[in-house]
């Protein structure tokens, strides 16, 4: 069983550092942030850190290096939900469900470095932490990876 240290944690000040880290790494990138709701959950700050760093990276892997990253929350009923959106190659349909797997990686991918662990890992993060990592996708318009966690905190 994978051990998490569930805490009430700003979203916003976790994916702002995955952004800033992000900038810093690749400053000709656009990386937005846009937040709304309160943004707290309760989540493992550290590996949720490493989900979205992922996320955020593969985003910039599959698009053009002149297409924006857009990572959103929002908080829906006793969820928080956070997204990012890229613009770049998009998944194929047959293909949605399989990158999530263990070392397995998407037609899509040819020529792009990656092991096929890391969506393994941060879909494993999230269900450790009571929540869900979806993928809604088109290709050749691109992808958006959602993350749903429990609210923590007043409400």
């Amino acid at each position: 069983m994978l051990r998490t240290d569930l805490a009430d944690i700003d979203l916003r000040a976790v994916a702002e550092r995955v952004a800033v880290d992000t900038r810093t790494a690749f400053p000709a990138r656009t990386v937005t942030l846009e937040a709304a709701g309160l943004g707290r959950a309760c989540a493992d700050e550290r590996r949720l850190g490493e989900v979205l760093t992922n996320l955020v990276s593969n985003a910039i892997k599959f698009s053009s290096d002149d297409a924006p990253v857009l990572l959103t929350i929002g908080d829906d009923d006793d969820l928080v939900v956070l997204c990012v959106r890229d613009y770049g190659t998009g998944v194929p349909l047959d293909q949605r469900t399989q990158i999530f797997q263990r070392f397995t990686r998407g037609s899509h991918t040819d020529g792009v470095a990656g092991s096929g662990l890391g969506l393994y890992i941060a879909k494993t993060f999230t269900e450790a932490m009571g929540g869900r990592l979806w993928l809604d996708s088109t290709v050749d318009v691109g992808s958006k990876f959602c993350i749903s966690l429990p609210t923590a905190g007043p409400r």
